[in-house]
Formats: C-alpha cells, sequence, structure tokens
C-alpha cells in the first residue's frame, strides 16, 4: 500500500484515507484486498530471457488448484464462526458429497484438517492439506 500525497509548496501532505480508495500495489495479483494472505502470494522465476517472454519450461506449481480448492474451505469455515468442523455439515458453502473426489475433511484433537492428493506431472502422488487455523502442509 502507498499514500497518496499533496505537494504544498516545497512540502508534502498525506491525503487522508477517506479521501481516497485504497490503493494497493503488487506484482503479483493476490485475489484479495490483503497481503497477509502468504497462499496467495505469486512465484518469482528468475530467466536470461528479456521482460516478458517466460520460458516454455518455466515452473508450474502444480499444487496450486489443491491449494486453492482447500483454502476456500478454510476460509468458508472461518465465517461459520465454529471452532470445530464436522463432515457432516455436507452440503454447505456451494461444496457437495459429489465434488469432494479425492477431497477428504476429518476431525482432529483441535479441529479438522481438509487433506487433496495431488498427482504431480513426474506421477508421485503427494498430498496437501490445511488445517483449522489456516496453515498449508
Amino acid at each position: 500500500m502507498h499514500w497518496l500525497l499533496d505537494v504544498i509548496g516545497d512540502s508534502y501532505r498525506k491525503v487522508p484515507r477517506e479521501a481516497h480508495t485504497q490503493d494497493n500495489l503488487a506484482w503479483s495479483p493476490q485475489g484479495a484486498i490483503d497481503m497477509h494472505r502468504p497462499e496467495r502470494w505469486g512465484y518469482v522465476a528468475f530467466s536470461r530471457l528479456p521482460p516478458g517472454k517466460a520460458p516454455a519450461d518455466a515452473p508450474r506449481d502444480a499444487t496450486w488448484p489443491a491449494r486453492e480448492r482447500l483454502m476456500a474451505i478454510y476460509y468458508a469455515q472461518r465465517e461459520r464462526d465454529e471452532p470445530s468442523f464436522d463432515p457432516a455439515d455436507f452440503p454447505y458453502r456451494g461444496v457437495v458429497p459429489t465434488e469432494l473426489g479425492d477431497l477428504t475433511i476429518s476431525a482432529t484433537d483441535n479441529g479438522w484438517m481438509a487433506t487433496q492428493r495431488v498427482t504431480l506431472p513426474d506421477g508421485v502422488e503427494v498430498l496437501v492439506r490445511v488445517d483449522h487455523e489456516g496453515r498449508l502442509h
């Protein structure tokens, strides 16, 4: 975020926040006006190619769609203001059991954990998880 300034003579005066809408600058799209969501941060890939010329083999995160899905479940659950999660609560927030596929949601000692199986491009399967506190594992 940056502040708008008025130039008055040889000095600057900060424009009050109420006088303008919030203006956020980020080098990657965040999808939310909230820089405190590390799951929304982008990646930096260095290359010797000129700016704007991404290499064909630029790294891609094969777990990104699963992480997006898991965080959507986390934020929807957080909005419910309930400390625990009962998998029997489905359907909720537009997620119904037939759409879960390889996603599982289970109770833990402290809350809940949502897990999705992802097959990487090299064929290796990994599990991506989010817990009731929004921590991706």
